[in-house]
């Protein structure tokens, strides 16, 4: 079970990645909608993906998303 909840987080983060790249100006609102998960567990993906480098926010409200060049989004 663990492996599956494993799997499933690691599938949650790339997706955030993917949207983020897609749309950096989108919300955590509106990933939590899009993946059917809860605000505070998008936070949670988007602050180790800010902790491991892979992602920053420039600016607060109207801010936008900044994925780094290492993300490979296939």
């Amino acid at each position: 079970a663990i492996k599956d909840e494993s799997l499933k987080l690691y599938k949650s983060v790339k997706k955030v990645l993917s949207l983020v790249h897609e749309d950096n100006m989108i919300s955590i609102n509106k990933l939590a909608q899009i993946l059917k998960m809860s605000e505070a567990g998008i936070k949670k993906i988007i602050k180790e993906l800010k902790k491991d480098g892979l992602l920053e926010r420039e600016g607060f409200k109207g801010g936008h998303w900044i994925v780094k060049e290492s993300y490979d989004a296939r």
